[in-house]
């Protein structure tokens, strides 16, 4: 990417404390990384960017020294632009306080909180605060936010091509596809069983998308 801060020169393999020049370990080292951090438990946060930020940090912080910190450049993708660097913390902090606005999802049957969730997790994609990790941050984050609500998000249960066309209808303003992600998802925490029968299936899913 055509001057990119975050880049070796004439690289596009993200500057890193391990030095890692190459793209492909580079990114084996960051799932590593990450799934080690993720096994020790995520930080807990009142559920704005500052939470956010914690957990980007938490994940990242082995490779990037920008980790828990939003980008400071401007970043597009297939021809959509993220928001600017300095909009994303006014509009972050807006949309999280719609979000506590929304009682944090609770109390809401399941095909209303899919809904709902689906109109955050996009926006939140739409932000795209960090200049790597967004998806992963994202969707544990609203993992505390779907269990905090008496649910449970099942990720091993989409695949990859249904989860990035919900993400660009999402951005376009189409939030159906995101919520037929959350449907088949989500389930109440009291019937569900499949992050105590196998929570390195989740874990897994959960990263590499």
């Amino acid at each position: 990417m055509k001057d990119d801060p975050y880049l070796y020169t004439n690289s596009d393999v993200l500057i890193n404390k391990k030095d890692i020049r190459d793209a492909a370990l580079l990114q084996k080292a960051e799932i590593e990384f990450v799934k080690a951090r993720l096994m020790q438990g995520l930080p807990k946060g009142q559920f704005d960017y500052t939470h956010l930020k914690k957990i980007h940090r938490h994940l990242f912080q082995d490779l990037y020294t920008w980790a828990g910190q939003e980008r400071t450049m401007r970043m597009s993708k297939g021809g959509s632009q993220f928001a600017f660097p300095e909009y994303i913390q006014k509009e972050l902090n807006k949309l999280f306080l719609q979000l506590k606005a929304d009682r944090l999802l609770q109390n809401l049957d399941q095909q209303s909180f899919c809904k709902k969730a689906a109109y955050y997790f996009n926006e939140l994609n739409a932000a795209h605060p960090f200049r790597e990790g967004n998806g992963r941050t994202n969707r544990l984050f609203f993992d505390q936010v779907a269990e905090q609500a008496g649910y449970s998000l099942a990720w091993y249960k989409t695949n990859h091509r249904d989860y990035i066309n919900a993400s660009i209808e999402g951005f376009q303003g189409n939030n159906e596809p995101m919520e037929k992600i959350f449907s088949a998802i989500a389930n109440p925490l009291e019937k569900t069983l499949s992050r105590e029968k196998d929570p390195s299936l989740s874990v897994d899913r959960t990263l590499e998308m």
